[in-house]
């Protein structure tokens, strides 16, 4: 895929609200991020996973 910007790599805090997660940066920053996908995720949900938003 084509991305207008480079991906930074996360660790998820937590997933809520279906399209929202928390989401810990590199340099320790927390953001809440939008997720596009409504389903449940099961195999990316692993709290503490390193994961590119």
């Amino acid at each position: 895929m084509n991305y207008a910007e480079s991906l930074s790599e996360g660790r998820l805090l937590r997933r809520y609200q279906r399209f929202l997660a928390d989401i810990e940066l590199g340099d320790g920053e927390v953001i809440t991020a939008h997720v596009p996908n409504t389903g449940s995720m099961l195999g990316c949900l692993e709290l503490g996973a390193r994961r590119a938003p």
